[in-house]
Parts: C-alpha cells; structure tokens; sequence
C-alpha cells in the first residue's frame, strides 16, 4: 500500500501537539540535530531533537507548524550544511521527494480554516549531494483565495429516507445487467411497474478521502442506467433488464508530472456498493446516445493508450494495528515471479514502481536487498538498511523506486530475488505496479481504455479502434453519467470523434452482450437506515465490522 510521504494527522491532534501561530509573523525554522555517530550504531536515523518523525518505516525528521485562516508563505535567510557520506546513504533510503522540501496545505476544522506547514529539513544539490538544514525563515501572509478549499454541498436528508430500496455489491470494472427476476426475487417488486420508476444510485470505487478538505459527495448520487423494454409496452416486466456501468474500489490517478499512472488499493472493502429504489418522484436517469463528431475535422488522432496494473496483497500486519499491509513473504522462498499481461503491447518503454520492505535485525549498519530482473536482465536494485535491536526500533523499513525497461511481449514476468543480509531476514512486497502503451485493439470485448492528453486539450479528437465486430462503447469519464458513444463502423475498424475540451482523463469501455451480474446484498430496513455516506460507500472488511 502506497507509503504517505508527507505525514497528515487529524487536525485536533496537530493543534494539540504543534503550536498554532498567527497571521502576518516571521517564525525561524532551526533543527537541534544530534550528533550523527553518537546514535547511528544503534539506531541508524538522523535525529534531530525538536523535530517531528514520520510514522512509516523510514522514520524521517520534519517539522510541522498550524496556522488559522488560508496563508502563503514566503522563505528567506536559507542556510544549509553538507551531510556526511553515511548520512548521504541513509537519506537515499528514503526516497522522498527533494523537489518540494516546504509543502502547505489547506484543512478545515469546527468550521474554521487552517493551514498546515510541513518542512522537510534536508534537500538535494547538483554539486554536494544532499544538505541538511541548518535555519531558515517563513514569512506567514494571509491570502483571501478560497478557490483551493473544496467544499462539499450539505444534504439535509439522503436520498435512502424514502422508498423501498436494495444494496447489490461489484468486485470489479464492468457492465452489470439486472433483469425482471432478480428484481423480484429479492422482494424489491412483486409485478411488473413503470421503467421510468426505476433508479439506481451509488459513488463508484475508490476509497473516501483522508484529508477532510476534499471533495466528498455527502449523499448518494443518481447514476444513468440503461433500460431494455423488450415488449416497448413501458412495464419492466418479465424479459426486461436494465445495464449500468460499475467501478471497482481500486482507483488511479493520472500523475502528469512523471507521465503514469498510480494506483490506490481501498483499505477498506473490496466491493463496491450501489442501490436500487422504485419510486414515482420524476424520471429516473438514463444513458443518453453521444452522437459522433465525424463530420468536425479532427485536430489529434488516438490510436494507442496507456494501459496500468499492479500486484499488492494484504497479508501481513506487521504490528497488528495501522492501514499497512504486505504479502508475499521472501523467507523460505528468496526468488519469486509476478506475471502481468498487456493484450497488443506496443513495443517499448514500460514503467515500474517496486514497493518493498524488509526487517534485518542487528546493531551494525547492514542492508538487505531485493534484485528486479526482466528477461534475464537486472532493471532495479533495491537495498533496505536494518532496523536495529531495542523495543522502540522499527519493525521493518521499505524502499520505493522507480524505473523504466523495454518490453516486446505482451507476457511480462518481473524476477524478485531477494538477498538477506543473515539467515532472520525476511522481505515482504508492498506493491508492483506497471504502466505500459497498449494499441487501440479491441480485446476480448470487455475493455476499459482512457486518453490521458485530453487534460487541458481543446481539441477534436478522433478515436480508431480496431477488431470491432459490433460492441458498444461507452463514455465512463463520469460513471454517474455514462453515455452511450456512437461510431462509425469500416471493416472491423470503429471510428468517432470527440470533443475533448475537459481538465480529466477521458475514459471508455468496450464490450460485447456478456455482461456481469452483481451481487445482492439485502434490503435496505426503512427503520434503521444508516444516513452516513461513509458507511454507503465504504463498509469495513469482515475482519472488523462488515454489517450495514
């Protein structure tokens, strides 16, 4: 699971344990730093006595200051040290971003606003490698701009207060059918009713945000669905079913710094939660036909797409408590394969995230290290320092990197070979993760692609895809507003255009008559009925509380 890097806490405990400073001040920022070598033989950390220290593996120092009201903030009087070969090695384990050493952000609490100041105390020269900071000054300035807080709307009542209602579960990306007879059997209708009574409601995948300043819908949202009235009588009755696009709670996200995609794993639950209500309050939501543009000139042409996969498991919780979990133990077995499959690769670079962590336990400053190999070839090194041997040592420590290799194959299989320090080392995989360029080919009818240079495009844009036999295609860059995409079909090629004049990734699937079915979980009880989003959305594994 994905490493924070720069730690967030909940705001009452930041305001608790930092001092909340005031508008229109200087504050100096000056590290006490404890002699590298009177603790690096125990403990191996740069250690700094007013600093704060990161909750993960890496154990890294930062200061962290909260001030009330949206604030900017101005930097002056920088003076850095150069750090020793030992700690220029220790601090390359932590693989943090140098780019940005002084990060704000925006939250909210009790109705006011605040601004929170992380300060990482080192960064990162051309000439002398890494430094460590010795002081500097932050000149704090109120701003009035509010555009960057995003703020909810506010529901007085959720849409599950009234009508009969049923909740279905997904586990995966796909177009789920619901016909007549499941409708029925599980009590929702007895006969057959009105189409335009039929609704159905849910958020989509991914996990609810952390952070309390980001968007979060604050009640369920309307989603279009698209309904086949067999007998055009306008009853759903027996032969009737209605399709809808549903999305898995394992999300990505567009990183258009380093050009890839990065992956999110819901902590939470792996299934996705929708719902089903009959009601007469107006015309529920439909898939509407999104015409092609084919007779607009089109400005850029899409023929390829950036297709992503990752491999995590959730077995191991180090310490039994906290959101992280790893799998794939390196004890007994040092040298394992992860096989991932691109349909219609196209010959090329292919980027690799490796997560890993490992657990050497000794007083001296030793290392482990896992080797990424790729047609018998090594693309990325790993090494993990070891945690020491007292009570209040890190468990394990971690190393995130990065990398890019050449693959011709569609089949790609990544070699770990883990080489331990001593016989007590174990290595655990944390996540693997690959964004690779696939061609617009049509595989196996049930397939999801996106055109990440839409972002901030103002074109006309032609898609072809190839090995086209009659599929339909959707617009699912917002699933709670799918659309129908129509084409223009020649041979086995299907072309449309699009105006692609958004600031998100544009999203589609393709897919053939073999839909999925979800699974029904209850029905929603009219007089106990939760109202809290977060448990519409996301309910705990069962290994916690799994009722609803």
């Amino acid at each position: 699971m994905r490493k924070v890097r720069i730690v967030q806490f909940l705001l009452i405990i930041i305001l608790t344990c930092h001092t909340l400073l005031g508008i229109g001040q200087t504050i100096t920022i000056r590290p006490s730093w404890i002699a590298f070598d009177e603790y690096a033989s125990e403990k191996g950390d740069l250690n700094c006595s007013n600093c704060s220290y990161s909750k993960d593996e890496f154990h890294y120092p930062y200061f962290q200051k909260v001030i009330e009201g949206n604030c900017q903030f101005t930097i002056t009087n920088e003076h850095y040290s150069k750090c020793s070969v030992t700690e220029n090695a220790l601090i390359a384990l932590w693989d943090l971003d140098f780019k940005t050493t002084i990060n704000s952000q925006a939250a909210n609490a009790s109705g006011k606003s605040y601004t929170i100041f992380t300060i990482i105390p080192f960064r990162k020269s051309a000439d002398v490698g890494y430094e460590k900071l010795d002081s500097l000054s932050l000149k704090i300035q109120k701003t009035n701009n509010l555009s960057s807080r995003k703020a909810s709307s506010s529901t007085s009542n959720s849409v599950l207060s009234n009508g009969d209602w049923i909740k279905v579960s997904i586990a995966e990306n796909g177009i789920y059918k619901v016909d007549f007879n499941f409708l029925q059997k599980s009590g929702l209708i007895s006969n057959g009713i009105n189409v335009n009574e039929i609704k159905l409601y849910g958020n989509g995948g991914g996990m609810l945000p952390l952070s309390n300043n980001d968007f979060r819908y604050d009640d369920l949202q309307e989603n279009a669905i698209q309904i086949f009235d067999i007998d055009n009588n306008g009853i759903f009755n027996n032969g009737d079913y209605f399709l809808f696009y549903g999305t898995e709670q394992n999300t990505w996200k567009w990183n258009s710094t380093d050009k890839k995609f990065t992956h999110k794993k819901n902590l939470f639950s792996d299934s996705t939660f929708y719902f089903i209500t009959i009601n007469n309050n107006g015309v529920g939501k439909r898939i509407q036909d999104n015409p092609s543009l084919t007779g607009t000139p089109a400005t850029r042409t899409v023929n390829q797409f950036i297709d992503c996969a990752f491999h995590e498991k959730d077995e191991y919780n180090f310490i039994k408590s906290g959101r992280n979990w790893y799998g794939d133990a390196f004890d007994v077995d040092i040298n394992q394969t992860f096989d991932f499959n691109f349909p219609n690769l196209q010959p090329g670079t292919v980027k690799l995230t490796s997560s890993v962590i490992s657990r050497t336990s000794t007083n001296t400053f030793t290392s482990s290290k896992f080797s990424i190999n790729y047609n018998g070839s090594t693309i990325l090194n790993q090494s993990i320092s070891n945690v020491g041997t007292n009570y209040t040592d890190d468990f394990a420590r971690g190393s995130t990197l990065s990398t890019s290799f050449v693959a011709n194959n569609d089949n790609i299989s990544l070699n770990y070979i883990y080489t331990p320090y001593n016989s007590s080392s174990t290595g655990w995989i944390d996540f693997i993760e690959l964004n690779a360029i696939r061609r617009l080919i049509n595989a196996n009818s049930n397939m999801l692609f996106r055109d990440v240079d839409t972002i901030n495009q103002n074109a006309i844009t032609q898609y072809s895809i190839n090995n086209i036999t009659g599929e339909k295609i959707w617009d699912v860059t917002d699933v709670t507003n799918v659309s129908n995409q129509q084409y223009d079909l020649n041979n086995s090629t299907a072309t449309f255009h699009s105006n692609t004049q958004l600031n998100s990734v544009k999203s589609y699937f393709i897919f053939n008559d073999n839909y999925k079915t979800p699974s029904f979980v209850g029905n929603i009880n009219t007089t106990k009925r939760f109202f809290n989003c977060y448990q519409c959305r996301i309910p705990f594994r069962s290994r916690a509380i799994s009722k609803f």
